[in-house]
């Protein structure tokens, strides 16, 4: 028989292990800075060499789990390892990275109430990013769109998927009770562009995000183009787009 892969990692410092009815619980006991080293790593190690992005990286990430320090109080820890809190997969192992983490040691971002902020990021943005109220019903001053010329020429700047164009018609009717027999709704939906602006909502009461969600999009910023009895949804960036474009 085929033998599984064994998934192998290193962490730092101890685990403190219990058993519970469904298993074993394991808590990696972990130094702040050990961890921030680790979720660096994880969420953006294979991008870059550059020791300057890779400070920004650790003082978001520092001022996110902070910030979060009791995300999981309820279950007897405070950070999960999946990207519900950070992506962290263990002991970093990149020196200019661990470099860079020690070097901003301690430090986080407040806003001028003394408060840490929203520390959110995501991998491209496509070439403009998203206000914070349009994703998550609350504006904050300092998570506003702007213009991202950075990101239109990285890796993730643009993306394209195929499905067949009943597929697309018959996932909005069965989701969002879309009209999809109505001339003018079907020619709407076969024919949605967002070629020069974000849109939030795809038609009245239908999310983008939603949308994305669903389909496992890479970003809520695509247009949707026929061809023959396909369509193509071709899209701009990775992430939900609000806050620092790692690329």
């Amino acid at each position: 028989p085929d033998k599984k892969k064994t998934l192998q990692r290193t962490y730092d410092d101890c685990f403190n292990i219990s058993a519970n009815k469904t298993g074993l619980m394991i808590i990696n006991n972990i130094d702040l800075e050990d961890y921030i080293a680790g979720v660096v790593q994880s969420e953006a190690g294979g991008s870059s060499d550059n020791e300057e992005f890779f400070k920004i990286q650790a003082v978001i990430s520092r001022t996110y789990a902070v910030g979060h320090l009791n995300n999981h109080k309820a279950e007897g820890y405070n950070l999960c390892d999946a990207v519900h809190c950070q992506s962290y997969k263990g002991q970093a192992t990149k020196t200019v990275l661990i470099k860079a983490v020690y070097a901003t040691r301690g430090s986080v971002i407040a806003d001028n109430k003394n408060k840490l902020i929203t520390a959110a990021y995501h991998s491209n943005s496509g070439g403009k990013t998203v206000n914070s109220g349009d994703l998550w019903n609350k504006q904050l001053p300092y998570l506003i769109a702007v213009d991202d010329t950075f990101s239109l020429h990285g890796p993730n700047s643009l993306w394209e998927i195929k499905m067949k164009t009943k597929e697309w018609l018959d996932f909005l009717k069965i989701n969002f009770d879309y009209p999809i027999h109505d001339s003018i709704s079907k020619n709407y939906a076969l024919n949605f562009s967002q070629d020069t602006c974000r849109l939030v909502f795809f038609e009245k009461d239908i999310k983008l995000k939603t949308i994305r969600e669903k389909l496992k999009l890479r970003s809520t910023w695509f247009s949707v183009f026929v061809n023959e009895d396909e369509i193509i949804i071709k899209g701009r960036g990775y992430g939900h787009g609000v806050g620092l474009s790692q690329e």
